[in-house]
């Protein structure tokens, strides 16, 4: 994995552009760049619009994005400061085509004319998820294979079987916490279904890591990607926003939520865990 250029930081951009900040504004830059949230990382190697220089054209940018986001609290990196979410026009259509299309597949569901088609329907849709999650995991199976052993019920016969299995039992049950509040009970419990027979170590399974469990994130090599926040903050940042009300005040897209839930488990590192990239 390769670690991104850091961008410019914006105290460093103020003191040698604060006297051009009104010439860079006025060329009304978006917090895209062709439809794409660009990083500084690539940003820096594409051509500049007219009378900017890349940094120039990285402050403007940075400024549409400052004035889209909004914060998501609880949501907070190690340091306190706010996550935010820049719902940029890309954004806005992709969150509308999910939305629209899920709609509809769920309603096209409702609409078989017996249940036992609707269950096959569901179920098909359980198992193409299954599969799909577990192979971008890292499960070296061929669709196929994983067809028929799901339909069969077959045991699985290797790692990435038995990856594919998990996921496709617990997406099953999950609809048991349908209305309920996320606890970190439940996540432990979902933890659990889906590394069963997985780990190197079966009791990292279910559990926060332990504060001498020194968690980082690291690549090949051994470059430092990512330093969790400590392990005594884990029981309250774990399901805090996840258990946020939608108001009229403070609305977030379904959508969205799942993915913030998804990165604050990713950023948290709240397990033990003996993948390849995750050292201790």
């Amino acid at each position: 994995m390769k670690q991104p250029v850091a961008p410019p930081a914006w105290p460093e951009l103020f003191n040698r552009y604060g006297e051009q900040v009104g010439a860079i504004l006025s060329n009304q830059l978006r917090a895209e760049v062709r439809g794409k949230n660009e990083h500084w990382d690539h940003l820096h190697h594409l051509t500049p619009p007219a009378g900017l220089n890349a940094e120039q054209w990285w402050l403007g940018i940075q400024f549409a994005r400052h004035a889209l986001g909004r914060p998501v609290p609880p949501l907070h990196d190690k340091d306190g400061n706010p996550f935010k979410v820049v719902p940029s026009d890309s954004i806005q259509r992709r969150l509308f085509l999910v939305a629209r299309d899920a709609a509809g597949a769920l309603q096209g569901a409702d609409r078989m004319p017996s249940d036992a088609m609707r269950e096959r329907y569901l179920l098909r849709s359980l198992m193409e998820e299954a599969m799909t999650s577990s192979q971008l995991e890292g499960a070296a199976t061929t669709t196929q294979v994983a067809k028929d052993m799901l339909r069969t019920g077959r045991a699985p016969r290797d790692h990435g079987e038995r990856m594919i299995v998990n996921n496709f039992l617990t997406m099953r049950e999950l609809k048991r916490w349908l209305d309920s509040p996320l606890t970190p009970n439940v996540v432990f419990e979902i933890h659990r279904m889906l590394t069963d027979g997985t780990l190197q170590d079966p009791g990292a399974a279910g559990r926060f890591r332990r504060a001498d469990e020194n968690i980082v994130v690291q690549d090949e090599i051994g470059t430092l990607l990512h330093s969790p926040p400590p392990a005594r903050e884990l029981p309250q940042r774990l399901c805090n926003f996840a258990n946020l009300v939608d108001d009229d005040k403070h609305f977030i897209h379904p959508v969205v939520r799942a993915i913030l839930v998804h990165f604050q488990i990713g950023y948290l590192s709240f397990r033990c865990c003996s993948r390849s990239n995750m050292k201790t």
